[in-house]
């Protein structure tokens, strides 16, 4: 009788599909964030803090090279840190935010308009931006307990070792696929090395 490890095929074949489907409903949230179009469009209400409505700007996640000009600036340890900036620094980080969102944005001359009435929609638009980008604790997290279990180190060995990407086309891609293809390649060489010991 034809057998897998002592089981008849058609057993195997079921508890295959079984963990296929198990797999994919108990991480569907974070597949549906890491494989989301980099092109889709969000959209989010302005509003002043007297609650006055100033319009809906659509944006996009950022890309790889996007985030990259945080960490071109000087003093980006002391942001990560949270450290005080001086007056400069501050103004600089502050102008980097402002560069990095108008980047994202559909309308840059609705955001401009917006951003002159009511300057503190810059904080408030940057953090979204960043959270839906991938840049937060809690999505590293999820990241990292999808990528422990075999069925995400699976994910990550069909699309980041089986279908190699160039850096040129890594620096297009959204700074959460990134992240993803970085955090596969960690629990790549752990595994790596206690396969090794």
């Amino acid at each position: 009788m034809d057998s897998e490890q002592g089981r008849p095929v058609d057993d195997v074949k079921k508890l295959r599909e079984a963990y296929l489907k198990e797999g994919f409903l108990k991480h569907l949230k974070i597949l549906s964030f890491v494989e989301e179009s980099p092109d889709k469009t969000y959209t989010l209400e302005i509003s002043k803090d007297d609650g006055a409505f100033l319009g809906v700007i659509g944006f996009r996640k950022w890309k790889h090279g996007e985030v990259m000009n945080l960490h071109k600036l000087p003093f980006y340890h002391k942001i990560i840190m949270n450290e005080e900036l001086t007056p400069e620094e501050k103004l600089q980080y502050r102008a980097t935010k402002a560069e990095m969102v108008g980047m994202a944005v559909e309308n840059k001359r609705i955001w401009e308009e917006m951003l002159t009435v009511h300057p503190d929609a810059l904080e408030q638009t940057f953090g979204i931006i960043s959270i839906l980008s991938g840049l937060s604790p809690k999505f590293m997290e999820e990241l990292e307990e999808f990528m422990n279990e075999d069925f995400g180190y699976n994910y990550g060995n069909l699309w980041f070792y089986l279908f190699h990407k160039t850096p040129s086309e890594i620096a297009e891609l959204p700074e959460t696929d990134v992240q993803t293809i970085n955090m596969w390649l960690y629990k790549w060489s752990e595994r790596v090395g206690r396969q090794r010991t």
